[in-house]
């Protein structure tokens, strides 16, 4: 069936609306991102004009960062990007309704951050309340040898047999990798070795402290009495003094 010259330049119409299309979208889902040494309230505001996002900040937020993208990004990625210059300089977000707050990393904390039990993609960066439960060790026990990986606006608490981290989702991350080591079953020949070396301490602990045996003088090792030292001799009788 041979097509008309009417019927090409239809489908070569509808083909050129959809390419003309696709390609509006994705420019308007881009943005150009680019900020050499710049501050940080200059970037949010620039974010903000171009996606339509309203932001909140006081003004500890302060600092400068460069973000360097020679050509336009999507709106997303930009948003990544700019979150992770916020935690460069300490800061992190909280989403109330249609506004994002910026506030230091340590009031964010205190603040209404979110409490989670499965840790939240890598990106974008952000604090989260994140609530581990032990499987295998105790909670303590892991608390002592996991709280050196805390990040400087991290905390982490024992909860029972729970640990409560507050902290980086990137550096969560790290920690659950560490967890998927630590919180392993224990070898049972293993852990009866420990459990009667324990008991044994117990049981030295409740024994009486021996008495401490008396040393001798200098230089000896022996339990030997000191030799009593001589009295000093009485003088010699003087001569009657004459009258």
């Amino acid at each position: 069936m041979v097509k008309s010259p009417v019927h090409c330049f239809l489908i070569f119409a509808i083909m050129s609306l959809s390419l003309g299309l696709s390609t509006s979208a994705l420019a308007q889902d881009s943005m150009p991102f680019n900020f050499p040494d710049a501050e940080l309230s200059e970037i949010i505001a620039q974010y903000s004009k171009a996606t339509g996002q309203a932001f909140n900040f006081d003004a500890n937020v302060r600092g400068k960062a460069t973000i360097l993208n020679p050509q336009p990004i999507s709106k997303e990625e930009a948003f990544n990007q700019l979150a992770d210059v916020l935690a460069l300089n300490g800061l992190a977000w909280i989403r109330k309704d249609k506004v994002i707050l910026v506030q230091q990393a340590r009031k964010v904390i205190r603040n209404s951050i979110a409490v989670v039990k499965e840790l939240p993609p890598l990106r974008p960066q952000n604090m989260v309340t994140w609530v581990y439960e032990c499987k295998n060790v105790s909670a303590e026990q892991i608390y002592r040898e996991l709280r050196i990986l805390q990040s400087n606006d991290g905390e982490l608490n024992p909860m029972g047999n729970k640990l409560v981290f507050s902290d980086w989702i990137s550096n969560l991350h790290r920690v659950a990798k560490v967890l998927e080591v630590i919180d392993q079953p224990t070898n049972p020949k293993t852990a009866k070795i420990v459990q009667e070396y324990r008991a044994q301490l117990k049981a030295e602990e409740k024994k009486e402290p021996r008495s401490r045996p008396h040393l001798g003088g200098e230089g000896g090792g022996d339990n030997s009495p000191r030799p009593e030292a001589p009295h000093p001799k009485a003088p010699p009788p003087q001569p009657p003094q004459s009258k």
